[in-house]
């Protein structure tokens, strides 16, 4: 059956990649990413929400452990995704309302078969929006390593190399600019089309675009409507 709801198109890539360890970013491309009456923005949510759920897993995960009664390996793999998935956009995504994302959990949790959790997984997302976002962490003066590595959501051997080699000030502001969304950046042909001409172009297209700082030629996409690769300019 082909799904179309972003939620439901993450939560099925993170399960297969707890199943498989493929890339879900590759499950989305091969399969469900490409069906037809999939609108560009949904597509761009379920990337979106895919890897924000695994670039911080591990920062999710803590949260979540703080207002479950029971270690977090004994839930369900794919009643935890859920969870990610609703806490990330919890966290992060500002545009999308809590009570939204609270809900479609609790709908995903019905999908699977499982309605008698509905109230577990109401409770336990209604409880973190109420304290969010204030939630403790690992204490940096005490064990810098496991704080590092559950806030920035990095393995802690890892952490602990960086930590060893840089310091802890610079293995932190390493971590915090690898978890930044890298930026989509062009280059214009100008031997066909000005740079000025090629963002009036992706303007009508319903792609923004603005000048890079440095760059003569380069373009910082700021939003798009669809795909770039699909763009007549591309």
């Amino acid at each position: 059956m082909k799904i179309t709801n972003p939620r439901a198109l993450a939560l099925a890539a993170l399960n297969r990649f707890d199943r498989t360890l493929s890339p879900p970013s590759e499950f989305l491309s091969k399969g469900l990413q490409k069906g037809k009456g999939i609108e560009q923005r949904d597509r761009s949510l379920a990337f979106h929400l895919i890897q924000g759920v695994m670039r911080w897993r591990l920062r999710l995960d803590w949260i979540l452990g703080l207002f479950l009664e029971k270690p977090i390996t004994k839930l369900h793999p794919k009643v935890l995704n859920i969870l990610r998935l609703a806490l990330y956009q919890i966290l992060f995504l500002d545009k999308i309302p809590h009570s939204a994302a609270v809900n479609e959990a609790v709908e995903q949790v019905k999908a699977l078969g499982l309605k008698q959790l509905a109230g577990f997984i109401n409770g336990v997302l209604r409880a973190i929006v109420r304290q969010a976002p204030s939630f403790p962490f690992p204490d940096k003066n005490h064990d810098p390593i496991t704080y590092l590595s559950t806030y920035h959501s990095f393995p802690q051997w890892m952490t602990k190399i960086w930590v060893e080699q840089f310091g802890f000030e610079e293995a932190e502001n390493l971590m915090a600019a690898l978890n930044e969304i890298p930026r989509i950046v062009l280059r214009a042909n100008t031997l066909k089309i000005s740079r000025e001409d090629l963002i009036e172009e992706l303007a009508r297209e319903g792609i923004e675009a603005k000048p890079t700082r440095y760059s003569p030629w380069g373009l910082e996409v700021v939003r798009a409507e669809v795909e770039l690769d699909k763009s007549r300019s591309f």
